[in-house]
């Protein structure tokens, strides 16, 4: 129904004067109209808004709207409202769009919109924006953004249906300029995304779990996200965390082992629910067993929230001033509320506040509000121009930032109401805090990484360079020049090309060599990876670690390792690396060389599945776990038959260790020995053979000392010349000697006829002293288990030294053995209270011949001592009584293992 703008009007001016309300009957009586065209007027002001309606027990009242008017409403905005009819005629366009097309008013309101600037603005887009506005006239609701390219602008675009004060139907159109937050967003993501690359997602849960869901590791956000320590969660399970109804869905996932992304919602401490968004990927063993789950973990609780926010939104509004993202009020001269929307409302309440505010004051409704609000209010009446403003208000805890357009309603000429638009920028404010922040902490990482970081454009200049760089090279304003103006040409090209294969590849890691401003050659290991915006890889950042002393390291290894392997290969010794089960994992050359075989034959391999012979291979792992347990190494001398042939084999067995002294390998040397072992055979045979002789040769000579001492006998009792007698005596003397000389000699043929071995001083020195008559002397011996590689003639070195003190002590009626450790070794005291030896025949006593008889005395004693690099002196005071001390040289001594476990 087309109204009469006549009727309508006369039907507003009497409800406006009876404030209080009419019935239709009283309104016909006035108007002059019949009951049911009154009821139709009536009927369609009520749906344009311009009319309430109330009942008053069966009778319906009606008053003067005191809603904002259509036009007035459509002023409000900053956003670009046009409203048409189903015409596409332009009716109505807000200030703000008449700018935006660079026209007037009085040039557009009337046209087609077809014939509107609107047309070349959107040029391409133009024929998809008509569609959803001939839509809109039709009923359907559009919303959607369009990207102006010429202008590179982003526009968000609304249609509405529309219906007007007179009842005919059009379309509202709201555009808004959104370009500056899609470019603020796209810088926070390149900030972010370099910042994330550098030092890795730190908003980001990490959680780990077991081949049993039981979570192993997680990281203090993942914690926090549940509101659990790190030591709470560990070890737990992760269904105590799960949503019942979400638990199918990790199950799925970890029955499938399957890589991927899923949501799942679980349980905070405090019985609170939080929605988590998961990117999970399976843990392979290097077996290829399966070991758990690694899990990037996303808080989305505030996303769902919006997510669920938004949509109970977009089902409350329903027209142009519901459905704006901003909160609205209308205050009028008086400066008080006389209209407020949703969004206004919902917001008081958010923040606690009360939300009956028409009809109160501005800082009544708004006590949070700074008094200056008045004095904008008061500017907006006076000169009818907007004001744009920013507000910080504290509301509890809590810091909002709001930006506030206040926008003069005009009627007939006179400023009748002020509209303020208000849009919360908080969230903006704290992006632009957040961007600029992210910005700083990246400079101050950078400038203070201890690593060359740069970040480059796709043409090669450098776009960032960090101080170790800029020191390392010398540059000082490196910015905005390429890699070739920086570097020597064949470094700079090199790296040219590694910079392309980021831009293709993503991410690449190369190790580089450079030199330095000193002329130093350094290495680096650099990883390099392209930062994506909206359009493609536009930046490449690099992160270059100096590797140099590591190469040095790795290079001197390399020579050592190979010095080594030479000396052990010219030296014939062969090597192998066992583990402590028995198990073998290195042979060298050598070693290889005399089993006849390649590595894989052997390397890997129990020695049982090595060493066929019965019992060898229990008797060689028993060697090995000897030596897992013994300090020093074991040396052990074997006649074995191998695939290169029979011979002698010194085997040296000794363990390895970690930095915490776990025995992780026993290392065996294998020295072959054949051919000194058949030098000492034919040695040995030859001594045997020369004692042989000896021993006949002394009996011999001793069988015929006896039979001249017999017969010199004979002669002195035949004969009874007195000169004679004295050349009897004389000849007698000598054949003592010669059988003195024979004894010596045979003590002597023994030096150094066997091998040296491991003696337990203390029983050696008891065995020397059970030969001699020691009953009236007394003994005290303090060893503590001391042991010392000697000649087995040890014994009789101790037996001639006690004889001496038996035989020279005179009052000897004690005797001490004791040690003390010296540098370089160790030092045997032997010691008694006799007299002692006198101060001019300390030099001799150890002489061929002195003393009496034909004895050798302390001179065999020295010369037994010596085989085995031990010297002895005497050092005790005359009259007091005699001190020898026997000098043990380092490697000859050690202490019993069995006697230091007893102490």
């Amino acid at each position: 129904m087309v109204l009469n703008p006549k009727i309508a009007a006369q039907i507003k001016g009497m409800l406006q004067q009876n404030p209080q309300g009419l019935s239709i009957t009283e309104i016909v009586k006035e108007v002059k109209i019949s009951r049911g065209t009154a009821g139709r007027y009536l009927e369609s002001l009520l749906a344009s808004g311009q009319v309430d309606m109330r009942l008053h027990g069966m009778a319906k009242i009606y008053t003067l709207s005191h809603r904002v008017p259509n036009s007035a409403v459509l002023s409000i905005s900053s956003e670009f409202i046009m409203q048409l009819d189903r015409h596409l005629r332009i009716l109505y366009i807000n200030d703000p769009f008449v700018e935006f097309l660079g026209t007037t008013r009085k040039d557009l309101v009337g046209k087609n919109l077809q014939y509107s600037p609107l047309v070349l603005i959107l040029d391409e887009l133009f024929e998809l924006f008509l569609t959803q506005v001939k839509n809109g006239v039709d009923g359907v609701e559009w919303n959607g953004e369009l990207l102006l390219r010429k202008q590179k602008i982003f526009i968000a675009c609304r249609v509405m249906p529309t219906v007007f004060e007179n009842g005919q139907k059009g379309v509202s159109v709201t555009l808004e300029d959104i370009t500056d937050r899609k470019r603020l967003m796209e810088d926070l993501q390149a900030s972010e995304e370099i910042y994330n690359r550098v030092i890795s997602t730190a908003n980001e849960g990490v959680c780990i779990l077991d081949r049993n869901l039981r979570i192993t590791f997680t990281n203090e956000r993942f914690a926090d996200m549940l509101g659990y320590l790190r030591e709470e969660v560990e070890g737990h399970e992760v269904w105590d965390y799960v949503f019942e109804d979400d638990k199918p869905t990790l199950e799925h996932h970890f029955a499938t082992r399957s890589k991927g992304n899923f949501e799942i919602r679980g349980w905070r401490k405090n019985g609170s629910v939080v929605w988590f968004l998961i990117s999970a990927s399976p843990l392979i063993g290097k077996t290829g067993s399966f070991l758990g789950f690694f899990g990037m973990v996303t808080d989305i609780t505030e996303r769902k929230q919006a997510e669920e926010a938004l949509r109970e939104s977009e089902e409350k509004y329903q027209s142009i001033i519901e459905g704006l993202p901003d909160a609205v009020s209308v205050v009028d001269k008086d400066l008080k509320v006389t209209f407020a929307n949703a969004n206004l409302l919902s917001w008081l309440q958010s923040m606690g506040r009360p939300t009956d505010i028409i009809g109160k004051t501005v800082l009544d409704a708004f006590p949070f509000l700074s008094s200056t609000v008045l004095e904008e209010y008061r500017t907006v009446f006076l000169k009818g121009k907007i004001i744009i403003t920013q507000e910080s208000s504290r509301i509890g805890d809590s810091e909002i930032v709001t930006e506030t357009r206040k926008i003069p309603v005009e009627e007939k000429g006179d400023i009748v109401a002020v509209i303020a638009v208000i849009r919360n920028i908080t969230e903006r404010k704290k992006a632009e805090d957040s961007l600029r922040e992210s910005e700083r902490r990246f400079a101050l990482f950078m400038e203070n990484l201890p690593a060359a970081m740069y970040i480059k454009d796709r043409d090669g200049h450098v776009v960032f360079s960090n101080r170790f760089l800029n020191e390392l090279f010398g540059w000082s304003d490196p910015i905005g020049k390429s890699t070739i103006d920086l570097l020597p040409l064949d470094v700079a090209q090199r790296m040219i090309e590694d910079d392309h294969k980021a831009f293709d590849q993503d991410v690449i890691s190369v190790v580089e060599s450079v030199t330095d401003i000193h002329g130093k050659k350094r290495y680096f290991k650099t990883t390099k990876f392209s930062v994506p915006d909206a359009g493609g890889a536009s930046l490449m950042g690099g992160i270059s670690l100096d590797i140099t002393e590591q190469k040095q390291t790795e290079n001197e290894l390399r020579q050592s390792e190979e010095k080594y392997r030479k000396l052990l290969f010219g030296a014939g010794i062969g090597v192998g690396y066992w583990n402590p089960d028995g198990i073998l994992l290195y042979l060298n050359e050598i070693s290889l060389k005399r089993l006849n075989g390649k590595e894989e034959d052997f390397i890997g391999k129990h020695i049982r599945d090595l060493i066929k012979q019965p019992g060898d291979a229990e008797k060689y792992l028993e060697r090995m776990h000897k030596a897992a347990i013994s300090p020093e190494p074991l040396v052990y001398e074997d006649y074995v038959t191998l695939p290169s042939g029979k011979g002698w084999y010194l085997s040296i067995y000794a363990r390895i260790t970690d930095s915490d002294k776990a025995v992780i390998g026993i290392q065996v040397w294998s020295i072959d020995i054949t051919e000194r072992k058949k030098v000492e055979l034919a040695l040995d045979v030859a001594r045997k053979k020369l004692k042989v002789l000896n021993t006949i040769a002394s009996q011999d000579i001793q069988e015929s000392v006896f039979a001249l001492s017999a017969y010199l006998s004979l002669a002195k009792k035949e004969f009874t010349d007195k000169k004679f007698h004295e050349y009897i005596d004389k000849e007698t003397d000598l054949t003592k000697n010669i059988i003195q000389s024979l004894n010596v000699a045979n003590e002597c043929q023994e030096l150094g006829t066997k091998p040296p071995k491991w003696q337990k001083v203390e029983d050696v020195f008891i065995y020397a002293i059970s030969h001699l008559d020691f009953s009236n002397i007394s003994r005290d011996i303090v060893l503590d288990g001391l042991e010392v590689y000697a000649d087995p003639l040890l014994e009789k070195a101790f037996f001639h030294m006690m004889h001496n003190t038996l035989a020279h002590g005179v009052r000897v009626t004690e005797v001490r053995i004791y040690y003390k450790e010296i540098e370089g070794g160790i030092r045997i005291v032997i010691e008694d209270n006799g007299v002692g030896v006198p101060r001019e025949k300390k030099e001799y006593i150890f002489e061929r011949g002195f003393g009496k008889g034909r004895t050798l005395g302390l001179f065999i004693v020295r010369e037994m001592l010596s085989i085995t690099g031990m010297m002895i002196v005497e050092t005790g005071e005359p009259g007091k009584g005699a001190r020898f001390e026997i000098t043990v040289p380092k490697g000859s001594y050690r202490f019993s293992v069995h006697f230091k476990d007893t102490q």
